[in-house]
């Protein structure tokens, strides 16, 4: 972020807020974390808190590793055209790897097993991959939202 020239206020005081031992919730809004971030953090915590397990896995299995190295491939991409962010390409280019090659396999595996051959899981998990797919692409249209709003 640093490197982009970004404002790092905000995250510096989430990360402040949760190393003295606050809540994610009451951290995210203490520390004023924008609408879709705190949104999609919301709804992620409350895969963590309250979904049964079968569910918390397709929510990480489908909500996060088995699309991030997409998205990430495409960010690095970008970067490829536009330059300065050589860090944090790095650490795309680092967790495209780990998440194509190991984690979204183990991943898989892991909302297998615990699903097996009960029906009723696996609509359970598919519930719970369209409100993490949903809550994701939130979070990219209030990021692009802002994007535009700056650039106008």
């Amino acid at each position: 972020m640093r490197q982009a020239g970004a404002d790092t206020s905000r995250i510096d005081a989430l990360i402040g807020l949760l190393r003295a031992g606050q809540s994610v919730p009451s951290s995210v809004k203490e520390a004023d974390v924008p609408e879709p971030a705190a949104e999609f953090v919301a709804t992620t915590w409350e895969f963590i808190e309250h979904a049964p397990v079968h569910c918390q896995a397709a929510a990480f299995a489908f909500g996060r590793e088995d699309l991030i190295p997409d998205m990430f491939d495409q960010v690095a991409a970008l970067n490829a055209e536009f330059g300065a962010l050589s860090a944090f390409v790095d650490y795309l280019r680092r967790h495209i790897q780990v998440d194509s090659e190991e984690h979204t396999p183990m991943a898989m595996q892991m909302l297998a097993d615990l699903c097996g051959d009960d029906d009723d899981k696996w609509a359970e998990c598919e519930e719970t991959i369209n409100l993490a797919l949903a809550a994701r692409t939130r979070l990219w249209d209030g990021i692009l939202g802002k994007i535009l709003e700056r650039s106008d």
